[in-house]
């Protein structure tokens, strides 16, 4: 069992908790999903998520194509940020695919998630990270989240306990732009 710590103000550590399972409700509600920019996603999510969101730096195309395989005849638009910082890797890509591009699109994404889950030479501080990330499809947007930001909270609890953290922080991420894709920014 993963104990949920308390900050020194009382608050949970999750202190971005949204009800989540409200925000789904409501977006379920109305099926119509509005043509939405990757960019915006990106930022809507930065903002949710507060001072704990990491990335500070525009990922560019030909990173993205180097790191994962996409190349720009599988997606209309893409937005990503990575920090600056290597030592840390929080990182959010949102690729709007093409239609007929969808599966080839998610199996890229996978594929990197996978090259990075194996790759033994990552600090040990960002294993849960890695192991927390995920890849949700929204059609027609394809999202990698791996988020978590400082986990100091919750360090002394254990790799659980890290990579339950960094899972709600990435569910708060997929849970805003599903939102946001259902409703419009």
């Amino acid at each position: 069992i993963i104990s949920i710590a308390l900050c020194s103000c009382g608050k949970n550590l999750y202190e971005n908790d949204l009800d989540l399972s409200v925000q789904k409700e409501s977006s379920e509600i109305d099926n119509t999903k509005n043509d939405v920019t990757c960019e915006a996603l990106v930022k809507e999510v930065s903002k949710v998520i507060g001072e704990n969101y990491f990335p500070d730096m525009q990922i560019e195309a030909d990173y993205l194509e180097q790191q994962t395989g996409l190349t720009n005849n599988l997606y209309d638009e893409f937005a990503g940020e990575m920090p600056k910082i290597s030592t840390n890797v929080d990182t959010i890509i949102i690729v709007k695919a093409k239609e007929s591009k969808i599966a080839e699109v998610v199996q890229k994404l996978s594929e990197y998630r996978n090259r990075l889950l194996n790759d033994t030479m990552q600090y040990s501080k960002n294993t849960g990270k890695i192991q927390a990330s995920k890849i949700e499809q929204i059609d027609p947007y394809v999202c990698f989240v791996q988020l978590g930001g400082d986990t100091a909270i919750v360090d002394e609890q254990g790799d659980e306990a890290i990579i339950a953290y960094c899972q709600h922080e990435n569910e708060l991420a997929i849970s805003t732009i599903e939102v946001k894709v259902e409703k419009g920014i």
